[in-house]
């Protein structure tokens, strides 16, 4: 916040601060990516925990951020399901 002073008044003036939505859409966008490489989950994992932390870090919350944690919960649960599958028919497959 700055003060201005003019003749016998001080007024006060509140810098907006940029609401910028670039972490929210950074969500969505890697989570779908991870959605789409669910097949891989090596990939497809780290992806869908980086969507969940770029949700968490949005401020304030807005739809894409909303949408980028919703999509990135359920890319976390398929990539996480996808690689135990693969873990168990690797352990098993032998």
């Amino acid at each position: 916040m700055t003060k201005r002073k003019t003749k016998n008044q001080e007024i006060k003036i509140e810098e907006a601060q940029p609401k910028s939505k670039a972490w929210g859409i950074t969500a969505l966008a890697v989570s779908t990516l991870s959605i789409l490489l669910f097949m891989l989950p090596y990939f497809g994992l780290p992806l869908a925990i980086f969507s969940l932390v770029a949700a968490g870090v949005q401020k304030p919350k807005n739809g894409f951020s909303t949408a980028g944690l919703v999509v990135g919960i359920l890319s976390t649960i398929i990539n996480a399901v996808t690689l135990l599958i693969l873990l168990l028919v690797l352990l098993f497959a032998y």
